[in-house]
């Protein structure tokens, strides 16, 4: 008779005991470090350059009409960069901001390993992100509103930005008073382009791919869609298509990659 009420008492505390170890719960395994996908380092150093060698900001050039000329500003957005062979892409960075004010800027990607014929990017910023709100940016980013590169909120951001002075007489040794002043924008100069290295840009696991963008800032005023003669044609700021679009062609036309 005891061994009889002892049973169902055996079988409570088996089931007590199996609905413990049922419950148990272990530790997190810590993720095992290097199980990503592989990288490697795309590095593009941007070069402002007048005929060939390096802008100097607030000095004396002559430009395609032998007007005496002055950079002292220079800004420009890409957007959605592309590394690209054929029809294939791998994307490298939504949006960059390049201050060039202070010369020569590295910019540095993480990108999957491949080889590449060239890079294409939009100059200025994608109508999608146009008309965010650039106070919904923290202050280190591309489009932050710290970085007086917009508009409004109707108006978007400024693509292109590129003042100076300039002087029609290349025989006068007079401080510069004349100003020019051409900002792109809109959705309408918003253009993409491709950048076709000699050789292909190969990005390694682990290893640095180092590509250089020259600018030639004295090609902003000519190429084969037209010279800006800045006697008469030195001010866009989100108006004056005729001219905002005829520099933004230029502008394109003065990247060279290798």
């Amino acid at each position: 008779m005891r061994s009889q009420n002892l049973l169902p008492r055996l079988v409570l505390v088996v089931a007590v005991l199996i609905s413990f170890v049922g419950c148990r719960v272990d530790p997190p395994i810590p993720p095992t470090e290097g199980t990503g996908p592989p990288t490697g380092t795309l590095r593009l150093t941007m070069i402002p350059e007048w005929e060939g060698e390096p802008l100097q900001f607030y000095t004396e050039y002559r430009n395609v009409s032998d007007y005496r000329t002055t950079v002292e500003v220079l800004k420009m957005y890409w957007s959605d960069v592309r590394l690209i062979d054929g029809l294939e892409s791998t994307p490298v960075s939504t949006v960059e901001l390049f201050n060039l004010q202070s010369g020569p800027l590295i910019r540095e990607w993480k990108v999957a390993p491949g080889s590449w014929t060239g890079l294409r990017t939009g100059l200025g910023v994608p109508e999608v992100l146009n008309h965010s709100n650039p106070a919904d940016y923290d202050a280190n980013h591309p489009m932050s509103i710290n970085n007086s590169m917009h508009w409004g909120w109707a108006a978007g951001y400024i693509f292109v930005m590129f003042d100076g002075r300039y002087d029609p007489d290349p025989a006068s040794t007079a401080p510069f008073v004349t100003a020019y002043s051409i900002h792109t924008g809109m959705d309408t100069c918003y253009t993409e382009m491709d950048l076709l290295p000699v050789l292909p840009i190969t990005v390694a696991k682990d290893s640095i791919t180092n590509v250089i963008v020259h600018v030639a800032v004295d090609a902003f005023f000519h190429s084969n869609f037209g010279t800006i003669d800045l006697a008469t044609e030195n001010w866009s700021h989100g108006t004056n298509f005729p001219l905002a679009l005829k520099f933004t062609h230029n502008v394109v036309q003065s990247f060279s990659i290798e």
